[in-house]
């Protein structure tokens, strides 16, 4: 196999994704250093020609801790945008990322129609990752409302060109539920 560089700054394992289209596995690392800025890295491994190509993300504009390969090969992420100390509420975002330079560029903006909908804006927050991520066309996520009535906690079904989505409460309106990952079904 392969196997990258000796590393001390990119040492926090984030998430991977094996992505059929291309026959690689990409990894997501996270800066050891850089608590809220979250510098990361990307290293793409080619399985049938044993390399890696690793780059640095470009997040001046989008964070995120997981990523999802879509059928046609691309990656995308739900991004908060940036995320500081202070979780505030912020209008989500799915995000491509360029395994093969690292790139991240507006994918759409999150929307719903449904009645009560906040919009795409929910509490600004790293959690929410669903493995096997991408499914039945729609990539899913779970986020937390800002102002819970029905639910603390909703998984979305996203159209990733579009950004619109649907919803399904998960707890009730002032159940907190702690999730690592879900799996989409």
């Amino acid at each position: 196999m392969a196997q990258t560089p000796p590393e001390t700054d990119f040492v926090n394992f984030m998430w991977a994704e094996y992505n059929a289209k291309t026959d690689s596995v990409s990894l997501l690392a996270g800066d050891e250093n850089t608590l809220y800025k979250l510098d990361a890295m990307i290293h793409t491994f080619d399985l049938a020609a044993k390399t890696i190509h690793s780059f640095p993300l470009e997040v001046s504009e989008f964070t995120f801790s997981a990523f999802h390969a879509s059928p046609d090969g691309n990656l995308y992420a739900v991004s908060p945008g940036l995320v500081t100390a202070d979780t505030t509420v912020s209008a989500w975002s799915v995000v491509a990322v360029d395994a093969m330079s690292g790139n991240i560029t507006t994918a759409a903006r999150l929307s719903s129609q449904e009645p009560g909908s906040t919009s795409g804006k929910y509490v600004t927050s790293f959690n929410g990752n669903v493995a096997m991520g991408f499914n039945n066309g729609k990539l899913w996520h779970v986020v937390s409302d800002p102002e819970p009535v029905v639910a603390s906690q909703w998984l979305l079904a996203i159209d990733p060109a579009t950004g619109e989505y649907t919803s399904t409460p998960v707890g009730g309106a002032n159940v907190p539920v702690a999730l690592v990952n879900f799996a989409a079904l």
